[in-house]
């Protein structure tokens, strides 16, 4: 009988679980990160992996009372993964900056959005990613793919995953994981967020509730929603004399550690994904 990929991953799904339990308990900073990110710290991880039902990275169901609640960038303590981060950002790697000569040339120039992003904002990410992956090779259709065997091949696809971006630029979506068996070709939303059966929206969300002011009915529907003020302000510059249009640098500084913090995360629950899968599949070859 020919296994396919879905029977082996919910076949050996208890394994990958057991695999980040035991990282969590070597490593209690992540599950504490996860915890403020993800449940603003009033849920353990720890315990809620415990409970999950679990049938695949699509289907599984948090125990009632458990539901996901993306952290404030702009509050959280997110400097826990110091020691763990290959992945960090400066503080115009993705944010931008406008400079002019007068007050005239800043009103011309203050741009409408909330986020003053760089322009290659997620192509920066997704190469402090890259780098980390040196087993997968550029394609010519430009994804990544890292070959196992004759028979297994695993391919990062951002062009799929980009198309769901609900908000563009500012919300980074991670890259669809392509599985290719036999011939056959398997796709895996990635994120944190199943990655780690924690559910609700995905990690780069948060931004959208930052930078945007829904009104309600009486039913709880939203009926209206506006940009917020505030983002972005100017500054001027004693020793240049110019003014600067740019995110305020407080939270420029929270929001890098937010990104950075989550990418990270990503990164370490991904490089456990992969291993298991090659280990799960390698079993049922």
């Amino acid at each position: 009988m020919n296994i396919k990929i879905d029977q082996i991953i919910e076949k050996h799904t208890e394994l990958y679980v057991n695999r980040i339990s035991s990282f969590w308990e070597e490593n209690p900073q992540v599950p504490l990160a996860l915890n403020e990110i993800y449940f603003n710290s009033e849920k353990s991880v720890v315990d809620l992996i415990k409970k999950v039902e679990i049938k695949n990275f699509y289907e599984f169901k948090l125990p009632i009372g458990h539901k996901a609640n993306l952290g404030d960038p702009d509050t959280l303590g997110l400097k826990k993964l110091e020691i763990l981060n290959p992945i960090s950002f400066k503080e115009y790697d993705l944010f931008d900056r406008i400079e002019c000569k007068t007050k005239e040339e800043v009103n011309e120039k203050s741009p409408t959005a909330y986020f003053l992003i760089h322009k290659k904002y997620s192509r920066i990410i997704d190469a402090k990613l890259i780098s980390l992956l040196p087993d997968y090779k550029k394609c010519n259709n430009g994804n990544r793919k890292r070959v196992i065997n004759d028979n297994l091949s695993f391919e990062l696809d951002w062009r799929i995953s980009r198309e769901r971006a609900a908000f563009p630029n500012i919300e980074y979506v991670f890259p669809e994981f392509v599985i290719n068996f036999k011939g056959e070709e398997y796709y895996q939303r990635l994120d944190i967020t199943n990655l780690a059966f924690i559910g609700g929206l995905q990690s780069f969300s948060v931004f959208y509730d930052i930078c945007m002011q829904f009104y309600y009915d009486s039913s709880g529907a939203i009926y209206k929603g506006e940009l917020k003020e505030g983002q972005p302000v100017v500054y001027f510059d004693n020793s240049t004399n110019l003014y600067i249009i740019t995110n305020s640098k407080e939270k420029i500084v929270s929001w890098n550690n937010y990104i950075s913090t989550v990418m990270n995360l990503f990164y370490m629950h991904f490089t456990i994904f992969e291993n298991w899968l090659i280990d799960s599949i390698s079993t049922e070859l």
